[in-house]
Parts: C-alpha cells; sequence; structure tokens
C-alpha cells in the first residue's frame, strides 16, 4: 500500500542540528491518536504543553471532546467509528 505523506520541512536537519526527537503517534481505531513525547503541543491561543520523553497524551479525533485539542473519552458515548489505517 502507499501512503501519500504531507510535505514536510526537514526540522531535524535545519533546526535541531540533524538529531529529531523520538515522537510516536499511534492511531487508535474507533478513538484518539495517541503521542507519546517529547513533544510541545501549542493550542491556538498559544498555550503550551509540554509532555516529556515516554509520556503520552490522547489527542480528539472525533470532534465531541469537551477538552479539546485532547480526549476525554467522548468517543465511546457516540460510538465514533473510525479505522486506524492511513489511506
Amino acid at each position: 500500500m502507499n501512503v501519500r505523506l504531507p510535505m514536510v520541512k526537514d526540522y531535524a536537519a535545519t533546526i535541531l542540528g540533524g538529531k529529531m526527537a523520538d515522537v510516536k503517534i499511534e492511531v487508535r481505531a474507533n478513538g484518539p491518536c495517541r503521542v507519546t513525547g517529547p513533544i510541545d503541543i501549542v493550542d491556538q491561543d498559544g498555550k503550551a504543553y509540554n509532555i516529556p520523553e515516554g509520556q503520552w497524551v490522547s489527542l480528539c479525533r472525533c470532534g465531541a471532546s469537551e477538552n479539546k485539542p485532547f480526549c476525554d473519552s467522548a468517543h465511546r458515548s457516540i460510538e465514533f467509528d473510525a479505522p486506524s489505517e492511513a489511506h
């Protein structure tokens, strides 16, 4: 299967001097995206959330969370149905 990825600037080479942090993004079936840090997440108001190395946070994918961009498990009550495979 060919997965088409968006164009991404090579931050590892230009900003981090060739070293890129080990960030993992896991798309969970019928649920959120789980992001394992280290990573900084910045909301539309500029508030930053630092996720340390090895810790994770779930980001809403269903749109029903009252705590966006974070998941509050609302996907369960609305019976969110979405595969985890990339297309």
